[in-house]
């Protein structure tokens, strides 16, 4: 008899859901290697956490989703820097500063330290910077395509 326990889990590599044909019902991917099977409830357990996972992760990159917060964030790359270095360096006001800030303090991306009267910010994990390197081969990469498409399209009007 196969066992029945929750499994650990990478969250971030779960396929859809997968016809089974023989069965003649919906498995996600995951589900469908795995070498024993799982209850019905620990199957809404896991698509539960698979939804609140999801809803993290979308949480997560709307963080990231302004110019200030990622100008910030570059800033915070030798390490940890006080609010006030930070607003001269971005040459922007400290309330708009502090309400960009306090997002990413929110979402735990960024973490605090106070000396006194100063508030020193640094990034609580480090490979944030690897995912914004990331992103920024793979915006590079965008452009390349639609500068050889716009190159294309000045050929075309010419010819």
């Amino acid at each position: 008899m196969p066992s029945r326990f929750p499994v650990p889990f990478d969250v971030f590599s779960l396929a859809g859901p997968q016809r089974n044909c023989e069965e003649g019902m919906y498995k996600s991917n995951f589900q469908a290697s795995l070498p024993f099977a799982l209850s019905p409830q620990n199957m809404r357990i896991c698509e539960y956490k698979m939804t609140e996972i999801s809803q993290f992760k979308a949480e997560f990159f709307k963080a990231l989703a302004h110019p200030l917060r990622i100008r910030i964030l570059d800033e915070l790359r030798k390490g940890e820097v006080g609010v006030n270095d930070l607003c001269s360096r971005l040459d922007v006001e400290q309330s708009n500063l502090s309400q960009q800030l306090a997002v990413l303090r929110t979402r735990n991306i960024l973490a605090t330290r106070k000396d006194g009267a100063n508030v020193y910010y640094s990034v609580r994990d480090p490979q944030l910077f690897e995912l914004l390197d990331v992103a920024k081969k793979i915006f590079n990469n965008h452009l390349i395509d639609i500068k050889d498409l716009l190159s294309q399209l000045v050929v075309t009007r010419r010819g």
